[in-house]
């Protein structure tokens, strides 16, 4: 049988998807804030409005959303809360194209 690896194991993972996905972000133009130093949420200001980034990231499959209970329903928002570990390759060539435009 085979041993089960320790817990510590699986938050080294998300403290490593989170450290990739800041880096990714930041490297796209989007300014991380409120950089966790556990979890596997991130935050991120994308200078561009987020509700309009998410009706994109829905109508092309990604997995971008917008967090509704942390949203006014009413204006412009320029700030996410991203799962950094549901950050593949299509959902950050998505971001970096919905940053860029």
């Amino acid at each position: 049988m085979a041993a089960i690896a320790p817990r510590r194991s699986g938050a080294r993972r998300v403290d490593a998807a989170r450290a990739r996905t800041s880096r990714a972000l930041e490297k796209m133009g989007a300014h991380v804030f409120d950089a966790a130093t556990h979890g596997m949420f991130v935050w991120a200001d994308f200078g561009h409005d987020t509700n309009t980034i998410a009706a994109r990231g829905a109508q092309e499959a990604s997995c971008v959303r917008r967090q509704p209970v942390f949203a006014d329903p009413a204006g412009e928002h320029l700030d996410a809360r991203l799962a950094a570990t549901c950050m593949n390759p299509t959902a950050l060539r998505f971001l970096a194209r919905a940053v860029r435009d």
